[in-house]
């Protein structure tokens, strides 16, 4: 779910789990009930993220093809490289923790071991 993307995502067996709506620098998004989880402001190439109630949860920073992401106590939490339409997730440790391949759009969410973790339809 990166933010800048509006769309609607779906479980792996096709189930509502919520959308995504973008203003200006700002990109909320909602659970399947409509209740808003987080947002992730974007300045930059950096983006912080809040809780429904305005906590600073984490953020993220992106230089060239890589993000880092960062818990809310400044902790390395991973990183998603980007290698043409698909991006590449892994955990704090380094170790593979799924990807996403982007076909118009749809995006396509798998687990590290290559199930089906659901989609995002634009």
């Amino acid at each position: 779910m990166r933010p800048g993307q509006n769309g609607h995502y779906f479980n792996s067996q096709g189930g509502n789990n919520g959308r995504t709506k973008t203003v200006g620098n700002t990109t909320y998004y909602y659970d399947a009930g409509g209740r808003l989880e987080k947002r992730a402001v974007t300045q930059g190439n950096r983006t912080t993220f809040y809780d429904a109630s305005g906590r600073i949860i984490g953020h993220s920073q992106e230089s060239g093809n890589t993000t880092r992401y960062y818990n809310a106590n400044g902790t390395n939490a991973g990183r998603s490289v980007q290698n043409g339409n698909t991006t590449h997730y892994y955990d704090g440790n380094g170790r593979n923790n799924g990807r996403a391949t982007t076909n118009g759009n749809t995006t396509r969410y798998y687990n590290s071991n290559g199930t089906n973790a659901g989609r995002m339809v634009k």
